[in-house]
């Protein structure tokens, strides 16, 4: 990236519930990162979209405009700040705002341009994002990753936010099959790989994330344990021990049946990218009568994320 020269920033204020989605959306028009920080003491976050002052800078402005007015329009969206950045190395920026961060007891998310010297039982997952959702930071994957290190590390008392009751929710065997579905960045499936899983599917209908997980596989030298690819989940035909989605919840209930044809007749579902409340329920009912139940809750903010069973 060429530090020499300008930047057009556009700053929002958004829905914190609506943060994420948003998010990926500028940044498929910008063709650049977001910068996105909250506070916990609010309901909204603050959405920092960069454009380079290049020849394609006039129609980018244009569409992320045109996309922060229609979320004005809905009332949960307003632009605060508009402004250019003389010569300034953005990619810097932005990465200072990305540190090491321990998700669950063992994993560590070390993005690559930083150092990290690990605990003892502690797991490192090296990371470079791209333009694809899944750093450990939003909500719903850092609850899917702690989920993810408690069904590989069982325990007694579930701490955390998780609701569940010990050792006996999960598989007498931890899941060495494992369906990323929808997988961004593939962190799912690196946490998966990197604690014990030995054949991990890594599927997006997104380019982009199929080439930063593949980045993110070989940055870890996982390449044995996971692959990566734009897959259609219905052509499958293996049955999973462990399927994970972390999506929205419009597609996680257009996918229940599918989700249960690939899980494997004692495996479990990780349902994430749910809203507390209605969506939760929902979910929750959706794939009840699909033949699971719920083993395990995590709740932060305004999300939530369910781990399930068959129902035997």
């Amino acid at each position: 990236m060429d530090n020499n020269i300008n930047w057009h920033t556009l700053t929002i204020t958004i829905d914190r519930k609506m943060a994420g989605d948003a998010a990926v959306a500028l940044a498929q028009i910008s063709g650049l990162g977001v910068r996105i920080d909250e506070r916990d003491e609010e309901k909204i976050s603050r959405l920092t979209c960069y454009i380079a002052s290049d020849p394609e800078a006039e129609e980018k402005t244009r569409l992320v405009k045109k996309f922060i007015n229609g979320l004005a329009r809905t009332g949960t969206a307003t632009l605060t700040k508009s402004s250019v950045l003389q010569n300034r190395d953005w990619c810097g920026e932005w990465k200072k705002q990305f540190k090491p961060l321990k998700v669950g007891n063992h994993l560590v998310i070390r993005p690559t341009w930083e150092d990290y010297r690990p605990g003892d039982n502690e797991k490192v997952l090296i990371l470079d994002p791209g333009m694809a959702f899944g750093t450990g930071h939003h909500e719903s994957t850092a609850m899917a990753l702690e989920l993810i290190d408690n069904i590989y590390h069982p325990v007694e008392k579930n701490g955390h936010g998780c609701s569940g009751s010990g050792t006996s929710m999960y598989r007498p065997q931890p899941p060495t099959t494992v369906l990323d579905l929808g997988c961004g960045t593939g962190i799912l499936a690196l946490a998966c790989a990197t604690l014990g899983a030995t054949a991990v599917t890594a599927i997006d209908n997104d380019p982009e994330a199929v080439n930063a997980a593949k980045d993110n596989i070989r940055l870890n030298g996982l390449a044995g344990e996971i692959s990566a690819a734009i897959t259609p989940v219905e052509s499958l035909e293996q049955n999973f021990d462990l399927v994970c989605a972390n999506i929205i919840h419009n597609t996680l209930v257009e996918l229940a049946g599918t989700i249960s044809d690939c899980c494997a007749g004692n495996g479990l579902v990780l349902l994430a990218g749910i809203l507390s409340g209605w969506q939760e329920d929902n979910i929750a009912r959706i794939y009840r009568d699909a033949g699971f139940v719920p083993v395990a809750v995590k709740h932060k903010n305004e999300w939530a994320a369910i781990l399930m069973g068959r129902d035997d």
